[in-house]
């Protein structure tokens, strides 16, 4: 019998998993429930170093730079568009360090793309939206609305927030354990930020290749250039109470309308304001911006991969990045128990290939939410304390280098392909499943570094000496930073 896997949902995550299984010689269908692969659906995507290794081991790279813009220089702007910080070289420090920079594209052409790079498009189906899954042994049986039967060895649901292959994987579940509760899981799904993106014009005053991250209060905003004169938008705004499960909000018009009266005005970057960019849009939807990581990705022969197993704020760029990378490890894992077993995979086999899956992607998925929930708690300064830290003392510190410190931690632990050729671009950082180690301070040396720091912007603050915020602080933040090195054990930084 052969081993066939049923990919539910054709977006970033569907369609990178058909290519990584069509070039390792696994049979799939892929069906996607609208009448059409890459609808229009306003959206961008980022695509930082880790993602785009896995887009370049699959033959896609130079087509996904051809189409993208890459980020050169990122600028940091406060509530009234005041200076806070400029990263001039942030484009060049991330293509040195990983081999390739971040790079923001329309979703629709990643998607197009993925899809074009498919030699069998007849493994591609539409208008086949889930309705039922059910499990045999050693065999799945995907029913869709239409009343289509499609038959597998095992089911990947990749289609997204408001998946079906999930809602069918916990009955399940629930079906086989009585104590499994759905309504607890569903509970598990939290919504505390809303996020209104959209894509308009670039403005005039704007200059070519620059990222502008904005801070207001419970709001932040992130605007980037992409191709073809457009520019891509994020707004990011705090919820008034966090949702969870069924009770998070779907918006309308009025809801968009209500958003613009209150935050229009919100100051931008050279005398952009907020309701400049949503008027002048092409196209713009305002989403809840969902937050979990399951507890369990899997049950017997039915996985998730995506934003249907794991979904973060979109600030920094993960989740389609995420996504990418579980497909490719979920691709390495089939392919190294079909090498090992001439065979089909049997339950048992099936079952230690997902638990692996599940066992390497929920530490690495949350690390990555918790950071994004982090940063954008940070940017949306919502509360004095967050506020000073962003608009005072991080502008006083060599604040490239922690951002580029937080890349290394988060990009370097990524997957790359087994059964593939190597990416082509490489960076000082090597990309391996482990990650980079820093070495471990005392954590008492690291507490009275960072206590000393902030006792030194204060003063700075306070007292209005530019002396100490313009040279005594970055010297001092750049030793905080650096001295984690091992090369300079032996050197001054590590007193």
């Amino acid at each position: 019998m052969a081993f066939r896997v049923l990919i539910i949902g054709g977006s970033v995550a569907g369609l990178t998993l058909a290519n990584i299984l069509e070039q390792y010689g696994i049979d799939y269908l892929l069906l996607e429930k609208y009448d059409a692969i890459a609808p229009q659906l306003g959206a961008s995507i980022a695509l930082l170093p880790y993602g785009m290794q896995i887009m370049d081991q699959i033959g896609l790279l130079n087509r996904l730079l051809d189409i993208g813009e890459g980020v050169d220089c990122t600028l940091l702007r406060g509530p009234a568009a005041e200076r806070l910080k400029d990263f001039d070289m942030f484009g060049d420090w991330l293509e040195e360090l990983f081999g390739t920079r971040m790079t923001f594209m329309e979703r629709q052409q990643l998607v197009q793309v993925l899809y074009d790079h498919l030699k069998d498009k007849s493994k591609v189906l539409t208008s086949c939206a889930v309705q039922t899954i059910d499990q045999t042994d050693g065999q799945v049986q995907v029913t869709t609305t239409n009343g289509d039967v499609f038959s597998g060895q095992l089911v990947v649901g990749a289609d997204g927030v408001h998946s079906r292959v999930r809602e069918e994987m916990w009955r399940h579940e629930a079906m086989s354990n009585l104590r499994f509760d759905v309504e607890e899981m569903r509970r598990s799904i939290t919504c505390t930020y809303r996020c209104m993106f959209g894509i308009s014009p670039k403005p005039e005053q704007h200059i070519l290749n620059h990222t502008f991250k904005v801070y207001h209060h419970n709001a932040s905003y992130l605007c980037a250039d992409g191709p073809m004169g457009n520019m891509y938008w994020f707004a990011f705004f705090k919820n008034e109470r966090q949702t969870t499960g069924r009770d998070i909000p779907r918006y309308t018009a009025e809801d968009e309308a209500a958003l613009l009266a209150e935050r229009g005005g919100d100051a931008l970057f050279n005398d952009i304001k907020f309701k400049d960019l949503y008027e002048s849009r092409s196209r713009a939807t305002l989403v809840p911006l969902e937050e979990f990581v399951l507890e369990k990705s899997f049950h017997k022969r039915v996985v998730l991969i995506g934003d249907s197993f794991h979904k973060m704020l979109p600030l920094i760029g993960h989740g389609g990045n995420s996504a990418i990378e579980s497909a490719a490890l979920l691709a390495d894992l089939l392919m190294d128990e079909l090498q090992q077993n001439k065979s089909p995979p049997t339950n048992a086999s099936i079952e230690r290939a997902l638990s692996t899956f599940d066992r390497r992607r929920r530490p690495r998925t949350r690390a990555l939410q918790q950071a994004s929930l982090d940063l954008q708690q940070l940017e949306a300064l919502e509360d004095p304390v967050k506020k000073f830290m962003m608009l005072r003392v991080a502008s006083s510190l060599p604040f490239e280098k922690l951002a580029l410190l937080g890349y290394i931690q988060s990009v370097t632990p990524s997957h790359t392909l087994h059964y593939l050729p190597a990416p082509t671009r490489k960076g000082r950082f090597p990309f391996t499943d482990g990650g980079v180690q820093v070495d471990e301070r005392p954590t008492s040396v690291t507490l009275t570094s960072c206590i000393l720091l902030l006792t030194l912007a204060l003063i700075g603050y306070f007292t209005s000496q530019k002396a100490i915020s313009d040279s005594i602080i970055p010297v001092y933040a750049l030793w905080v930073v650096e001295s984690y090195r091992p090369a300079f054990l032996l050197s001054p930084l590590s007193l």
